[in-house]
């Protein structure tokens, strides 16, 4: 009689604590785990922007599940500290002003007229095709368990502002389960767990997010020119400390062409880029996104409004030998 009351106490311990919620792991690594993203090169750093997702999954209509993509894509770019990130808020307000995105869909034609005006060089739109959570249920006896799987799957663009292209287009899924279980009436018991589908979606953001940061860096980083006194041989950059940009850099002019307007909808669908009219240095830096530079080439072709790029950065000054120790 003991012996069968401390096994029924010890199933009941077994099936009573329920599993804390947590993401199904791929092979060979935990989902969970904190991710390290490698960033293979380190230049100016680029203004990137994050628009709302659509959302095209039914279960999830009632979830904020498109901004809750932004914030975690967002979040994992913060991380890498290799980009200018715009805040949210100023793109809403230029999608507002501008009225692009009033379906509710932003396509890459939208994404790229959205971020010219706010002088990004990148924008990440995308999709939410699948997201839901089904609950499996086993009855024993005298025991029964509950378990819940979240699934998302989410398919991602990158959009190079200037010219519309599609830089990078990828997709991820991830999936999140939880399991409760009761004996005899007693033991974790409740509705669905909302974490479950954050944890899901996180999950799914970090199937691709490498990926991503590659076609990112692979990226030229572009500018422009502010003003040109041509007089004095100098020319003002619209970046500068916060971009990353140093004394010495030389950068690249090109002139730019037209905007592309779609004969249809109206809507801009890029820039065509130019040939090459000359070369700048930067000789000073002042305030967070301002350089002064000189003209090295190209004094009369330059203009305001044009492209510039990184062409070259100067190697870093070679450590100072140490003095040799003095002989007695």
């Amino acid at each position: 009689m003991r012996n069968s009351t401390l096994l029924a106490l010890l199933l009941a311990t077994l099936v009573v604590v329920g599993c804390a919620p947590k993401a199904k792991e791929p092979a060979g690594q935990s989902a969970e785990a904190e991710t390290s993203y490698v960033i293979t090169t380190r230049g100016p750093k680029k203004r990137v922007g994050v628009v709302k997702f659509e959302n095209k999954a039914t279960y999830a209509k009632r979830y904020r599940v498109g901004q809750a993509i932004v914030d975690i894509v967002t979040t994992e770019l913060a991380k890498t500290d290799a980009f200018i990130l715009v805040e949210r808020s100023q793109l809403d307000e230029v999608l507002k002003e501008q009225a692009l995105g009033q379906s509710g869909a932003i396509d890459p034609a939208t994404a790229a007229q959205a971020g010219r005006v706010l002088g990004l060089q990148a924008m990440i739109i995308g999709t939410i095709s699948e997201f839901g959570v089904h609950t499996e249920h086993t009855d024993a006896l005298i025991a029964k368990s509950k378990k819940q799987v979240a699934r998302a799957v989410v398919d991602v663009r990158l959009v190079d502002t200037t010219t519309g292209e599609i830089l990078y287009a990828g997709s991820g899924t991830g999936e999140a389960e939880d399991t409760k279980g009761e004996l005899l009436g007693f033991g974790a018991k409740g509705g669905y767990d909302q974490s479950l589908g954050q944890i899901a979606l996180r999950a799914s953001v970090k199937q691709f997010m490498q990926s991503l940061l590659d076609s990112l860096v692979t990226q030229e980083w572009r500018g422009k020119v502010v003003k040109v006194d041509a007089g004095r041989g100098t020319a003002i950059v619209n970046a500068g400390k916060e971009t990353g940009l140093q004394v010495g850099d030389k950068l690249q002019v090109n002139r730019l062409g037209e905007v592309l307007v779609d004969p249809d909808s109206g809507r801009e669908l890029g820039q065509e880029i130019g040939p090459e009219v000359g070369e700048l240095e930067v000789i000073s830096l002042f305030g967070q996104n301002v350089s002064k530079c000189k003209i090295v080439s190209g004094r009369t072709g330059i203009a305001a409004g044009q492209q510039v790029t990184l062409k070259e950065r100067p190697a870093p000054a070679k450590p100072a030998a140490p003095a040799a120790a003095s002989q007695s």
